[in-house]
């Protein structure tokens, strides 16, 4: 019965991301047609009809690259420096949020 639960998360998660992702895809195929029509140029029209494939084909595209790494020897370094962003970014954002001077 653990697993309904998460089953039924997961669920909702999708419905909400999927359409989401979806929208933003044909939002951005939106603004390159309206950037393409302002400069007199046609837009994405190779993919599909009317260039709908474009986001999608955009979406592959970034999948299938490959993410550069450095040939050099801090490689390590160059992997760990986002995730130690994040982390201060997450610290400085409950040490700020916290209350001062107003005990609860």
């Amino acid at each position: 019965y653990i697993y309904i639960g998460f089953v039924v998360n997961i669920a909702f998660f999708v419905a909400l991301v999927v359409p989401l992702l979806i929208n933003v895809a044909f939002i951005t195929l939106l603004e390159r047609k309206i950037l393409a029509r302002r400069q007199s140029r046609v837009g994405p029209v190779k993919t599909g009809f009317i260039g709908v494939l474009q986001p999608f084909a955009d979406v592959v595209k970034l999948l299938i690259s490959q993410i550069p790494y450095p040939t050099y020897r801090l490689k390590g370094l160059f992997i760990l420096t986002p995730a130690a962003g994040l982390t201060l970014a997450i610290i400085f954002r409950l040490v700020f949020s916290l209350p001062l001077g107003h005990p609860s």
